[in-house]
This record gives C-alpha cells, sequence and structure tokens, in this order.
C-alpha cells in the first residue's frame, strides 16, 4: 500500500498530478493536497461568495470570481494578495475559463456582459453584451469562439476574432458544457 505524500512546499504539491482548488460561500479559497485530503493553502475572497474558479493551464494562476470582481493567485505563492484583480463587471460573475494558450481569461456576468481581459494587466479587451443575465458560458477548444447561455434560454456563439456575434439558438437552456474534436 503506497503511504500517503505530503508537501513541504507549495512548489512541491504544484508539481503534484492534482491540484484542487475549492471555495464558497464562507469566503475561502482552499488548495488541498487530493491524495490526503489535507488542505496546504488557503486565501479569504473578502469580497463576496466564491462563485467560480479557474486553473490557468500551467496551473500558475488560479483565478477566483464573486460578486462582481475575479481576483488571480499566484499558486506558487503564500501571499494573500491577489498578483491581479478584474474589476468592470457590475454583478456576480458566473462564467470564467482561461485561454489555452494563458494569454487571456473570459468571464461572464449576471450583468449580461463577457469580457476579455489581458493577463498581464487588468484591462479588458473586449466586452460583449449578451443583454440578459449570463447563466453559462463555454470556450471552444481552438480558442476563437466563446458559446454564452443567457438566462433566457438563448445561446450565442462569439467570434472573437470578428468581435461580435456570429450565431444565435434559441432553445431553452440553463446550463452549458461542450466538448468537440472538430473547428466550428
Amino acid at each position: 500500500m503506497e503511504a500517503a505524500r505530503t508537501f513541504s512546499t507549495i512548489e512541491q504539491q504544484q508539481q503534484a498530478s492534482v491540484l484542487l482548488v475549492t471555495g464558497g460561500y464562507d469566503h475561502t479559497v482552499r488548495f488541498w493536497e487530493a491524495s490526503t485530503g489535507l488542505c496546504y493553502k488557503s486565501l479569504q475572497f473578502t469580497e463576496s461568495a466564491v462563485n467560480k474558479i479557474s486553473i490557468s493551464p500551467d496551473r500558475s494562476k488560479v483565478a477566483v470570481a464573486g460578486n462582481p470582481i475575479v481576483k488571480i493567485f499566484d499558486t506558487s505563492s503564500n501571499q494573500q494578495q491577489p498578483i491581479l484583480t478584474l474589476s468592470g463587471h457590475k454583478s456576480n460573475v458566473v462564467a470564467m475559463e482561461h485561454h489555452p494558450e494563458n494569454r487571456w481569461i473570459y468571464t461572464g456576468s449576471e450583468d449580461g456582459t463577457v469580457r476579455l481581459w489581458d493577463m498581464r494587466s487588468s484591462n479588458h479587451q473586449s466586452v460583449f453584451n449578451v443583454g440578459k443575465p449570463v447563466q453559462a458560458a463555454a470556450l471552444h477548444p481552438a480558442g476563437n469562439v466563446i458559446i454564452t447561455a443567457d438566462r433566457s434560454g438563448c445561446i450565442k456563439f462569439w467570434d472573437l476574432r470578428a468581435d461580435q456575434c456570429a450565431r444565435e439558438l434559441l432553445p431553452d437552456v440553463l446550463c452549458l458544457k461542450m466538448a468537440c474534436n472538430q473547428l466550428l
């Protein structure tokens, strides 16, 4: 039987096969050793409950979303302060994901907007007006389309190259997740 591993440094944990991060109504973000169930790091997210967490593809950053703000933390640091704060939404941020190449992150909010943020600054590159509160969003694997579902059930395909809505569907949708192996 394999003995449970413990990690003496954040860097050792980051190199482990699983990076498990949780957050919730208690305003606390916790980093866990998945194999042992031990919490090795925690951060306070004082602005609101934690609505969404996104881990960067290289696992170096974790983005934490609440109402109406997103904070990005360095996973290898013990600092309680974020390395970047994304402000601009006016309501709960309910959708978020890093670009596969870690160049930017998108956020979707109940304020009816989706924003693309440059990961090197706190500036948003684009704002898409969904028109209704965003319920869910997914990034196409090619990284050039964001698909949103709004509270009225409308699905929109946002072409990031053209900076506009390219297609709209009207099924009754409350949640959205996408997996595909072809480009749209």
